[in-house]
């Protein structure tokens, strides 16, 4: 999104099926489509192979294979930016000098933060999970409470908000659509456009839309998933939601200001 705004003629190769293959299946498709309507070629189902990679004169060839085509596609290019994934900075830690263990690159914790040294704590990336600065600061949090004497709760990571921040911007808050599905809930689904409210408007790029998630049985929220402007702003609205165990008619009880983007959670709720 990044190089594309910088007029960079970008092609993307993702292994999976679609990208931004951990949030709602319906946000990855939107935020294919815009990406595409902006000239950037995205290939999921893809790989590069490696040994095809050669560098000279500057530019780099490479091959990709894409999932059911029978022919490699040879492309040269200036530069490649591999992101595949981050691991957890354990290393040089003297983590060998302890009793602390370290199992599939993460160190094990219990429930309120604590090594297997139970005067040393471990918070953040280090213990696996979402790799999130606002994920370790709440972890940060719940350890020195702990070593205060308090009585702590680990991190509930369906409360966890989640924010990818490209053009248009992407963030979300529980369970997708599909992952409610497979964990048996009878769901239940309000979503609304952007493209409807005035504030998009005003700022010039109505694009994306709320998709909110529910549970038909209880009325609980279980999900909340937002593309379009100021998405990562919006998200705390619903992260305060989940927080409080408010249900989808209560938010649609607020009353928000108009014209704004959070009116977008009464609007499809009312919708």
């Amino acid at each position: 999104s990044m190089l594309s705004d910088m007029g960079v003629q970008v092609i993307l190769v993702e292994y999976a099926d679609r990208i931004l293959p951990l949030e709602d299946e319906e946000v990855s498709i939107e935020m294919k489509r815009i990406l595409e309507e902006r000239n950037v070629t995205i290939w999921t189902d893809s790989k590069v192979e490696p040994l095809s990679v050669e560098k000279e004169d500057g530019q780099v060839t490479l091959s990709v294979v894409r999932h059911g085509a029978e022919t490699e596609h040879t492309i040269t290019i200036n530069q490649v930016l591999v992101s595949i994934g981050r691991d957890a900075n354990t290393e040089d830690l003297g983590l060998d000098n302890t009793n602390i263990q370290v199992e599939r690159g993460v160190i094990q914790i219990n429930d309120s933060y604590q090594t297997q040294e139970s005067h040393i704590y471990a918070i953040g990336d280090v213990i696996g999970g979402y790799q999130l600065a606002h994920v370790a600061s709440r972890e940060g949090i719940l350890a020195v409470n702990h070593m205060l004497g308090e009585k702590v709760e680990f991190l509930i990571s369906t409360q966890v908000p989640r924010c990818t921040y490209s053009r248009p911007e992407v963030a979300s808050i529980g369970l997708t659509e599909q992952a409610a599905k497979e964990k048996g809930y009878e769901v239940s689904i309000s979503k609304y456009p952007l493209r409807y409210l005035g504030k998009p408007l005003v700022y010039g790029n109505p694009q994306g839309f709320i998709k909110i998630v529910g549970d038909k049985r209880t009325q609980d929220l279980l999900g909340v998933h937002l593309i379009g402007v100021q998405a990562t702003e919006l998200i705390s609205t619903a992260s305060l939601a989940k927080f409080l165990d408010a249900s989808p008619w209560e938010i649609g009880q607020v009353i928000y200001p108009h014209p704004t983007f959070s009116e977008v959670f009464g609007e499809a709720i009312k919708k």
